[in-house]
């Protein structure tokens, strides 16, 4: 075990230095608590395991720099928190650095771990005696003693400092037992009849699976989903390679009912997930290794490596508005270049109801097109382009908050004339869509110079001379000031009030931090701004029926706010985070959820540089923000010009049309009078009080922030199950009212 220092001497006296390394064991990984605030202040707890651990050095310093390792030995496998501190001869401190969590892998645990495995594996098949479970054994055996001489290994590998290889054959045998317990819960699922060089399973959209750990659960081949009209729902077709390279076709065929209405192939789209691998520690506490995200489009036959433990395809279903409500049946088929074909039965229930293509709960996001057009190395980004790149976020119900504000020009031409033509273009797609809110402008964070504010409160007014004249004033905000401090509240009024006077219809949001902004307690009325803002944005989360009632709205945004178990958009967290995010917005009665971009991705543009070197040709570099992996980016720049959408936005969306049956559920009881029991009518009203069974709403451990809210992060199935109670509810309170 090394530490690297390296000290540098300006002077020219010989010095001496004092170096202190000190090692916390502690058990499994940092228990998250609370975070304080929007950078990095958090309150972590380590379960400890032992004695801190102090290693001291007396290190003599020449002038000049200098580097030295400093070596130590740790006493046991597991983790441990390291910092350290260098003082001078005087005892005088230094420097003291900030902790680090590292791992020394319990190679040991490990190998018990799997043995436990291969042995609950082989008990599955005690009692059968076939050709395949025969061949099965022999199987086990062979691993049985790979993992036998493993074990025999560990304390060379310990005394040899070769723990780190060690752990790489453990891995790598890990792997092995895997794909052999998934190939043996096959075999049984074909009840020890067939072979086959993969297996096929199916998973439903609430699960991120890792192609390097095994399969969650028992493997089936059938999957029960539901939908309403006009919906999308997506599950998951896994294959699960025994060891050796697939080629396979993958075919959804259409889902027929019982009375003969079809969902055709063309409303089913099957995209293969792609993983990205992130070997650094992120500013939270989650696992390294291979984790899903960007859904790629499956064309024709697709490879699949042998080493993997499964690969998954994401297929997602769209219910037209005119389908009949019913159950539907079809099949997903799977065959391999060999031409061993495997099946999974699809039951697909269509819900008596439609959602609305707007969406209640308003969204609003920003992008970079200097990154999308700097990726494929252009000057500009195409608008055809971005009309897919708004598509897509609109499918996936999250409003192209830039789309008022690309394309068009803050200074007008030779006549005084400002050019909306592409911006209008642009707006009457998104409008079809659904868009309920855009930007006109993001003004500036900070004051502007005299001749800089009247450029642009002259393009305010043209803007809003344009937007009445489209019928789409309702429907457009302006970002009054980003985050602003407590300092520049007088600018931010004057602000407001400027643009009160070009036009008072025009919507002003402010994404504010407290201080004078805090306009949930009386005393903000002093300063004036409580009539000025039509849509107030804290980074904690607010109730205030007073300011709604008032007709403002208030809407809610994290942006690195949220590291425990919360909801999220970090890629390397679980899906039931990104799950939650409208359910979370539902409790809390916000009105909108601004996520502040899509697309920031500037360490994958890699401008100038062939295609070959880029995204999807080489890895994709997931710390898109700091490190947080994935904050900021929900789609990937594919082939062409095409939006892919990630994972998380799937989530995101299947969360927002979560909202859109609670909405339902909501409006159906308000009409609901006594055509109903009342117990019965009791329990569905429950349904929409989510803080009862779904999050916490105000977890005691949290002084700040949303962390720690989602009750049961390990069950992400509860979610269907509710989401299934909900339209059953819907439907029956419709034929009551009819």
């Amino acid at each position: 075990n090394i530490f690297n220092f390296e000290v540098i001497n300006s002077g020219k006296e010989n010095m001496e230095v004092m170096c202190e390394i000190e090692l916390i064991p502690f058990k499994g990984k940092p228990q998250f608590i609370n975070q304080t605030g929007q950078g990095a202040s958090s309150d972590m707890e380590l379960l400890l395991r032992g004695e801190p651990l102090r290693f001291n050095y007396r290190i003599p310093v020449p002038p000049g720099n200098h580097q030295k390792e400093l070596s130590f030995n740790l006493p046991a496998e597991g983790s441990y928190y390291a910092t350290s501190t260098c003082r001078d001869e005087a005892g005088e401190v230094l420097l003291r650095n900030r902790g680090f969590w590292f791992v020394l892998e319990p190679n040991s645990e490990k190998i018990d771990h799997i043995r436990l495995k291969l042995g609950e594996t082989t008990a599955a098949f005690a009692g059968k005696h076939t050709e395949i479970t025969e061949n099965l054994k022999r199987e086990a055996e062979v691993l049985s003693e790979d993992l036998e001489i493993l074990k025999e290994n560990l304390d060379q590998a310990w005394q040899n400092k070769k723990w780190n290889g060690l752990s790489e054959q453990i891995d790598d045998l890990e792997n092995k037992v895997d794909q052999y317990m998934h190939k043996v819960h096959w075999s049984s699922l074909m009840d020890y009849q067939e072979k086959s060089a993969f297996g096929l399973t199916a998973a439903p959209a609430v699960l991120k699976l890792r192609r390097d750990q095994a399969f969650p659960g028992m493997l089936n081949n059938h999957i029960n989903l539901s939908a309403a009209r006009n919906e999308y729902e997506s599950f998951q077709l896994v294959v699960l390679p025994f060891g050796q390279e697939i080629n396979v076709t993958v075919k959804v065929n259409d889902l027929v009912s019982s009375g003969g209405s079809r969902i055709s192939g063309d409303h089913i789209n099957i995209s293969s997930v792609g993983y990205n691998y992130i070997d650094w520690q992120a500013a939270y506490v989650a696992d390294k290794g291979w984790h899903p995200d960007p859904l790629i489009p499956v064309k024709g036959p697709f490879s699949i490596p042998g080493s993997l433990r499964c690969q998954p395809f994401w297929i997602t279903v769209f219910v037209p508005r005119d389908t009949p409500a019913g159950i539907y049946s079809g099949e997903a088929n799977v065959t391999s270049s060999d031409g061993n074909s495997q099946t999974l039965y699809i039951q697909f229930r269509v819900w008596d109801f439609g959602l609305p293509v707007e969406s209640h709960l308003k969204t609003h996001s920003w992008d970079n097109l200097e990154y999308m057009a700097g990726f494929y190395n252009l000057e500009e980004y195409p608008i055809e382009w971005y009309l897919r790149f708004c598509d897509l976020l609109l499918k996936n119900r999250m409003n192209p908050g830039s789309a008022g504000t690309n394309y068009i020009s803050l200074t007008p031409d030779a006549s005084g004339k400002y050019d909306f033509s592409q911006v209008e273009k642009i707006l009457d797609f998104c409008m079809e869509r659904g868009l309920s809110r855009f930007s006109i402008i993001q003004m500036k964070k900070g004051p502007y110079e005299p001749e800089e504010a009247e450029k642009v409160y002259d393009f305010i007014s043209a803007y809003a001379e344009f937007l009445r004249d489209k019928g789409w004033m309702d429907k457009a905000l302006i970002e009054l000031w980003d985050e602003p401090t407590s300092l520049e509240w007088k600018g931010v009024k004057s602000r407001a009030e400027r643009i009160r006077e070009i036009d008072a219809g025009l919507r002003l949001q402010l994404f504010a931090e407290g201080g004078p902004y805090s306009f949930w307690e009386d005393q903000s009325k002093q300063y004036g701004l409580n009539g000025l803002i039509d849509i107030w944005a804290p980074w904690r989360i607010i109730e205030s029926p007073e300011t709604q009632a008032a007709g403002g709205e208030i809407w809610t945004y994290f942006c690195t706010l949220a590291r425990g178990i919360a909801p999220n958009f970090y890629i390397d967290r679980p899906a039931i985070y990104q799950r939650a995010i409208a359910w979370y917005c539902w409790m809390y009665g916000v009105d909108g959820f601004e996520h502040w971009s899509t697309n920031y991705f500037w360490r994958n543009v890699k401008e100038g540089k062939p295609m070959s070197e880029k995204w999807p040709n080489t890895g994709w570099d997931s710390r898109t923000y700091h490190h947080y992996n994935g904050e900021g980016q929900l789609i990937y720049p594919g082939p062409d010009g095409w939006p892919l959408p990630s994972i998380r936005l799937e989530i995101f969306r299947d969360s927002m049309e979560d909202y859109e049956y609670l909405f339902i559920l909501d409006e159906l009881l308000k009409k609901t009078d006594q055509v109903i029991d009342k117990i019965e009518l009791n329990s569905m009203s429950q349904l929409l009080k989510v803080e009862n069974y779904m999050l916490k709403k105000y977890p005691p451990e949290v002084r700040e922030t949303l962390e720690n809210t989602i009750m049961f992060p390990d069950q992400p199935e509860k979610i269907l199950e509710v989401r299934e109670k909900i339209a059953g509810a819907i439907e029956k309170l419709q034929e009551k009212n009819e």
